[in-house]
């Protein structure tokens, strides 16, 4: 009986151990863990205040070689979100080329939407117009957001009227439903 009651006393210590092992463990990963992120989340807001979208496409194939991406900086809920990118055109875009925007959330698509390229550009004050030649070119296009949207997952492609990849963003944004005055619904940023 004395050795059972040893062995369940050692049991019980081993028990007790391990799990202040696995606690401490536990505790050191999530420190390293949080304080790294948020020493990479740090240097990356300082390397790039703004960018919130990166290239999903080809370089070799992609008729526009991405260099740039830049955003609004506020993306407010009922207004418009400008993206701007900057890169090598390297083939002509004539009327026919194709802008989708697919927006998903917790993996499932909310929103796929299909815009005429040419349509939008045309739209920003001073953008480019249909033909484009082959040039050094900064592209700007403006696309409504959704009013019900919080935060989402943002990917904009691009095809030419005979259907090749013109380019391609993706990346994380937050809609803000209180936006800045400056910025929000009724302010000169925000027209829809």
């Amino acid at each position: 009986m004395k050795i059972l009651t040893s062995i369940i006393v050692v049991l019980s210590l081993m028990v007790m151990t391990m799990t202040a092992v696995r606690a401490a463990a536990i505790d050191n990963l999530r420190t390293t863990f949080f304080s790294g992120r948020r020493h990479r989340q740090h240097e990356h807001a300082l390397a790039l205040p703004q960018e919130r979208f990166s290239s999903c496409g080809s370089i070799s194939s992609d008729i526009f070689s991405l260099q740039s991406v830049k955003s609004s900086q506020h993306l407010c809920s009922g207004c418009k979100a400008c993206v701007s990118i900057e890169g090598l055109l390297k083939g002509r875009i004539e009327r026919g080329a194709k802008v989708t925007l697919k927006v998903s959330k917790f993996f499932f698509t909310v929103l796929d939407k299909t815009y005429d390229l040419c349509d939008l550009l045309e739209k920003v004050e001073g953008g480019p117009k249909c033909p484009m030649e082959p040039t050094y070119k900064g592209l700007k296009a403006c696309l409504p957001l959704d009013k019900s949207l919080i935060s989402a997952n943002i990917k904009v492609s691009a095809v030419d009227a005979q259907q090749r990849p013109l380019f391609c963003i993706e990346g994380t944004a937050m809609v803000e439903s209180r936006c800045p005055a400056e910025f929000g619904p009724g302010s000169v940023a925000c027209t829809l």
